[in-house]
């Protein structure tokens, strides 16, 4: 059975210090992921990525879209030159997706305290 294809990645509101929220919807409107820069810091040119899909629709290459737009938009919008993201050890398909986008696993800072989780970095 096939499924629906989603439709482009959306804004859902404005930037914002936090960074632009995007979500995904499904060709019927329903919101079926989000993602997001968060602690820009346009001076280390540096910030956060997060991404989250519906476990329904898991599978369909949605995280790597979203995660690429995110670096075309950190890149451009806010000329930013490194992304940082982690994520739980056991959370195997999120580690490919950051992987698939160009992440590697870093080292975590004295000051990150990420119980079960690693680091990942993007040099942009």
């Amino acid at each position: 059975m096939p499924t629906e294809a989603p439709a482009p990645l959306l804004w859902r509101g404005s930037l914002l210090p936090l960074g632009p929220p995007f979500v995904i919807e499904d060709s019927s409107g329903r919101i079926v992921g989000r993602a997001n820069l968060k602690g820009i810091h346009s001076p280390h040119g540096c910030a956060e990525v997060g991404y989250r899909i519906d476990q329904r629709v898991c599978g369909q290459g949605l995280a790597t879209l979203a995660l690429k737009h995110l670096i075309h938009v950190a890149r451009m919008r806010w000329g930013l030159t490194q992304l940082v993201a982690y994520v739980y050890e056991n959370n195997g398909g999120s580690r490919k997706v950051l992987e698939r986008c160009g992440f590697v696993p870093g080292t975590l800072l004295g000051s990150e305290d990420i119980e079960g989780g690693c680091r990942f970095v993007l040099s942009i």
